[in-house]
């Protein structure tokens, strides 16, 4: 009889079909808009495949998104800079990732690291799911891997060299009287990608993201400043 065919690279496999939405990632080849970041350079191949819907270009993000604005959706003006575009393949379907690391360069750099790693291929489900609020993220489907990504500190102002936040730095206007702007905009917009927490440096590899506009996210925890958001018709609809 004729040899078996070789095994599926484990990172093609397809996911079962159940109720775990994160399962893998993949970073586009062309993956920023700029080569002077250390977030921007082409990443090596990668085995995992982006998901049919994914956008795969920086180029393919929506132009409010590419050049964000203060606006309806954004409550100030974003630190404008490269993109780093990140796939992920769910259970629910695509959700394309535009990661800033002028945003937040340390939580932008290590979340590309761990998609870079291979981390989410290890099946990472969402949980905490709370509607119009946020869901969590970040377990990884192999215990072993949760280890290899401990704590690191919030984001300082040495980074940006403009001395005026304090510091942890924030590009959204902390505290209560900043809940909203003068147009009825809310500091954490709904995509928003930070990471969660439970005090000063406790940023590991737990994650959320914003499912309706929000208040009081990032109002005065520096592990919330947001690094990235969701791109994308298709990824709102996931």
């Amino acid at each position: 009889p004729p040899p078996p065919p070789p095994p599926l690279n484990p990172l093609e496999r397809v996911p079962p079909p159940r109720p775990i939405p994160l399962a893998t990632s993949h970073v586009p080849l062309s993956s920023s808009s700029s080569s002077s970041s250390p977030l921007s350079a082409s990443p090596p191949a990668m085995a995992a495949l982006p998901h049919q819907d994914c956008l795969l270009r920086v180029a393919d993000i929506p132009p409010d998104a590419l050049n964000p604005k203060a606006d309806q959706r954004y409550m100030v003006a974003p630190p404008a800079g490269p993109i780093t575009l990140v796939c992920c393949a769910t259970t629910k379907g695509a959700l394309s990732i535009a990661v800033h690391p002028n945003w937040a360069p340390r939580g932008a750099a290590r979340f590309v690291a761990m998609v870079k790693s291979g981390y989410f291929s290890s099946k990472v489900p969402l949980f905490r799911c709370v509607r119009n609020f946020i869901c969590q993220f970040g377990v990884a489907g192999d215990p072993s891997l949760n280890k290899r990504w401990r704590g690191f500190k919030d984001e300082s102002t040495l980074e940006y060299g403009d001395g005026t936040h304090g510091e942890n730095f924030s590009w959204l206007p902390l505290g209560p009287t900043h809940r909203t702007n003068e147009l009825g905009v809310k500091r954490f917009a709904r995509g928003f990608f930070a990471f969660a927490g439970g005090g000063r440096h406790s940023r590991s590899n737990q994650f959320i993201v914003g499912l309706g506009d929000n208040d009081r996210l990032c109002g005065g925890s520096p592990w919330e400043v947001p690094w990235g958001e969701a791109v994308g018709g298709e990824s709102f609809a996931t």
